[in-house]
């Protein structure tokens, strides 16, 4: 049980966006009418469902920066550091699992990336802010010296996956690890400084990523090339401003439940899937499929409205 009160909203609305899109595209993916602009890019170029992920990493790595000081305080930096590993160790067995057990083959799933970028993030996670983001900094010029000769044959030979297979972890982790720089901003700053943190902060990104897609080739998930893990900060940040400069105005408690319970939902979604493998007619006209989509999110959103209503909040 935790105090939803101490939580910053606009960041749970960011991690319910994610699940929201997140739970329909992954039910809706294998069906053969599934709409191809809803799904994602099946290789160079950008769709909405390409930064989801991105988004999740960035939300990660700013929560992170919120809560890190005050554990290291109470708990010690030792134990805090086993907790934080020990967490992002049981997000990658939990994904194993569940990509086994849904979609029965050998492959790469999402929990396996958050753990495994979240939990290399992690270790740098006890420098100072100006330091993480130089190591940020440093590991995606490490991982475009490696694409040459190493990292791109790697990455390729899980292009399927989407994400990068096991050796994606290392690009990826670039996201979460220069989000919490920014989150350190945000701990202490009040609504207006961190819209403006946030914006200012996402925009310089997303420019960076056009101009680094424009010179060395368009925006590509499954290699999580520079120029998309610059484009889909840049719009994950962006997205987080928006959201805190709404957070005053606007109350959206069903958005807010799903990213409370965010990883939580994430695989409960992955369960109900379950039939849609084994009973559901993968060639149903596309109507039918969103029929599938909005069963699993509605089944998801009222678990997550549930649990929201009595104050129980899950950390994985």
């Amino acid at each position: 049980m935790k105090d939803a009160s101490a939580r910053w909203r606009a960041l749970d609305d960011l991690r319910g966006l994610t699940i929201l899109f997140m739970v329909p595209v992954n039910a809706m993916m294998d069906f053969v009418h599934d709409p191809p602009w809803f799904n994602h890019a099946p290789g160079p170029g950008l769709n909405f469902a390409d930064c989801i992920l991105p988004t999740f990493l960035f939300a990660m790595g700013v929560s992170a920066s919120f809560s890190l000081e005050r554990r290291a305080r109470e708990r010690g930096q030792s134990r805090t550091l086993f907790h934080g590993l020990a967490r992002y160790a049981l997000l990658f067995v939990f994904g194993t699992i569940g990509y086994f057990l849904v979609w029965k083959q050998g492959n790469w799933e999402v929990l396996q990336l958050l753990g495994a970028a979240g939990g290399f993030a992690f270790l740098f996670m006890f420098l100072p802010p100006r330091w993480r983001l130089a190591a940020a900094a440093g590991i995606l010029l490490a991982s475009e010296a490696l694409r040459p000769g190493f990292l791109d044959a790697q990455l390729r030979s899980w292009y399927a996956s989407g994400i990068g297979g096991p050796w994606g972890f290392l690009p990826f982790s670039v996201i979460p690890l220069a989000a919490s720089c920014l989150g350190e901003e945000l701990t202490a700053a009040d609504t207006t400084r961190r819209v403006r943190l946030c914006l200012g902060v996402g925009l310089a990104s997303l420019a960076e990523g056009l101009a680094w897609a424009a010179a060395f080739g368009p925006p590509d998930k499954h290699l999580a090339s520079t120029a998309y893990l610059l484009i889909t900060f840049g719009l994950a940040s962006s997205a987080l401003g928006l959201l805190s400069a709404l957070e005053s105005h606007l109350s959206l408690p069903p958005l807010t439940a799903l990213g409370r319970n965010s990883l939580l939902m994430y695989m409960l979604s992955g369960v109900l899937i379950l039939p849609l493998r084994a009973w559901a007619d993968q060639g149903i006209p596309e109507p039918g499929v969103w029929g599938w989509g909005a069963a699993v999110l509605a089944l998801s959103g009222a678990v997550a409205w549930t649990l929201d209503r009595k104050g129980c909040y899950v950390k994985l």
